[in-house]
């Protein structure tokens, strides 16, 4: 399937000249002129206005035009899936994830996958979730886990539940509210020195949650300190430096946990959600659910065994 008619037309509506679409097609431009000519006549009408050696779509031509991009968009799709369905072993998996999440997750998914299917060949890919979704995409991995909603090309299936908290220093002894067993305690950060509060930074996975929860409850965070890395950020806190935001399945990722206190930033959890994300043939394949099935349970035992959560009466 060349596709040959969609690939010009859209290359030169692209670039806009005969010239640079013709050399982004590595054909000459009088080729590429004359095909355009010939499609027109074919059709019957004219794509394009020539305003000198600029090449403007007509509006009939940008119709015709969103047409060929979404044959192409399908072409790339199928494309892609034909040569992963071609190239991939039949008992391999591929898992891409966050750094934070794949070190509680990893290990004890890989050992119970690997005692239900024990010739299951496993593959983790660490990274953010931009780069984790163009290698999905593209067919290098089979399944990703994040946070965020995706793209509708892809399946998402929920796996699990999670809360955005604020770490600070266990010896500031910061005001707050009492709000039942396993939550943690209440406190307003809009008490804290706003220089003292430091956020994740734009390519973390947690800051979009965190600019979320700010710009609802209408907190300037103009003024706040900015750390790319959350581990740092921890240590801070562990030192009385400042404060930091984190989720509640982080925690036990963190090496020591003793000089931190945790806080929760609303009378209701400020929820977020864990999702599994494929292709439509990795969720008919024969493991998808049963790695859906074990990383909801691990998301679910990683907030359960929390110790740090205080009683009322360590609180009072």
């Amino acid at each position: 399937m060349s596709l040959k008619d969609e690939k010009y037309v859209c290359a030169l509506a692209k670039y806009g000249t005969i010239r640079e679409a013709a050399e982004k097609l590595y054909i000459s431009a009088p080729a590429l002129s004359m095909y355009i000519s010939h499609l027109e006549k074919e059709l019957g009408i004219d794509l394009f206005c020539r305003h000198k050696q600029r090449f403007v779509p007509t509006d009939i031509g940008k119709k015709y035009i969103e047409r060929c991009q979404k044959i192409l968009e399908i072409d790339q799709d199928f494309s892609t899936q034909l040569g992963r369905l071609h190239n991939r072993k039949e008992n391999c998996i591929s898992i891409g994830m966050y750094k934070r999440s794949a070190a509680y997750l990893w290990i004890p998914l890989q050992e119970t996958l690997h005692t239900i299917f024990p010739n299951l060949e496993l593959h983790l890919t660490v990274d953010k979730a931009d780069r984790l979704r163009d290698m999905l995409n593209k067919g290098q991995l089979d399944m990703i886990l994040l946070t965020t909603p995706g793209m509708p090309k892809f399946q998402q299936v929920f796996v699990g539940k999670d809360e955005l908290l604020f770490a600070c220093p266990a010896t500031w002894n910061l005001g707050h509210e009492y709000l039942g067993e396993n939550r943690f305690p209440l406190t307003d950060l809009t008490k804290i020195p706003r220089e003292q509060i430091f956020l994740p930074g734009e390519t973390q996975n947690i800051y979009s949650f965190v600019i979320q929860f700010l710009k609802t409850n209408n907190i300037d965070y103009s003024h706040f300190s900015t750390l790319n890395n959350l581990e740092i950020s921890m240590q801070n806190a562990a030192a009385g430096i400042g404060c930091c935001f984190t989720f509640r399945s982080y925690l036990n990722t963190f090496p020591s946990l003793s000089n931190i206190a945790f806080y929760s930033l609303s009378k209701k959890p400020i929820r977020v959600n864990w999702y599994l994300e494929c292709l439509d043939h990795v969720m008919d394949g024969k493991y998808f659910h049963t790695v859906k099935k074990e990383i909801t349970k691990l998301l679910c035992d990683s907030q359960r065994s929390i110790e740090k959560t205080p009683s009322k009466s360590q609180l009072n």
